[in-house]
């Protein structure tokens, strides 16, 4: 990663080296979570929806405020990645 990369809010991560890190995390942990990177307050848990081929082709997310989101981490995580897992198993039924 080169550049400069724009804040969209105070915790937007800006830095290629610190950008560099974080996306090897969520690569590692398999999803993401942001709060307040780009609106203010608001908070989301995202989960990436792979082709047979294992590219990422789409993403599903859930969205609220921070309090909200951050407070059910441990409750909206697993939720989410289920619905994910569905999700990426019906299209790669439907692909094949």
């Amino acid at each position: 990663l080169r550049g400069f990369f724009p804040a969209f809010f105070f915790f937007s991560i800006t830095d290629p080296v610190e950008l560099k890190a974080n996306m090897q995390k969520i690569r590692a942990d398999g999803y993401v979570i942001s709060s307040e990177e780009v609106d203010e307050g608001a908070a989301a848990i995202g989960f990436p929806i792979f082709d047979r081929k294992n590219s990422i082709i789409a993403s599903l997310s859930i969205a609220g405020s921070k309090f909200d989101v951050i407070e059910r981490t441990a409750e909206l995580v697993p939720i989410v990645c289920q619905t994910a897992t569905a999700i990426n198993n019906t299209i790669n039924k439907t692909i094949q």
